[in-house]
């Protein structure tokens, strides 16, 4: 989300956390306020250390792809105590490279999800192309 007013719209939707792709003022305390946790993106070391301040839970790293997983292990050289999730651009190939780097948790999207099979109503392949994420190496899996 980009702005408070759509955060709000979320949480009083039922949302359970907050996910903004860069530093939006004021997201992390109306998640907070509604016992929530805020996900605040960011890039630069700068924007990492902003959204960290303003009091992200997690910072998401966004767009991952940009800067790939040298770029993660230099933010979390310098970061180390700051929870980093990238997001964009991690896939099945990609994702155990991310939790060497630092990560502490990736961000999917179109990655997971196998489109031809969903719009063939190939639910079994949908299913079985989101198990190979889960049981891939990962901390955790």
């Amino acid at each position: 989300m980009l702005d408070a007013d759509s955060a709000q719209r979320c949480l009083d939707a039922g949302a359970r956390f907050l996910v903004s792709p860069c530093l939006v003022p004021g997201l992390a305390r109306r998640a907070h306020d509604a016992g929530c946790p805020a996900l605040i993106g960011a890039f630069t070391p700068g924007e990492v250390l902003a959204a960290h301040r303003e009091g992200a839970d997690m910072v998401k790293v966004f767009p991952a792809s940009s800067g790939g997983t040298e770029h993660l292990r230099a933010l979390h050289a310098v970061f180390p105590d700051i929870l980093l999730c990238p997001t964009g651009g991690v896939s099945l190939q990609n994702m155990a490279g991310y939790f060497a780097a630092g990560a502490a948790l990736v961000g999917i999207g179109n990655q997971i999800v196998d489109l031809p099979a969903l719009e063939a109503g190939d639910t079994a392949r949908v299913a079985a192309r989101a198990r190979r994420f889960l049981s891939s190496e990962s901390p955790g899996a």
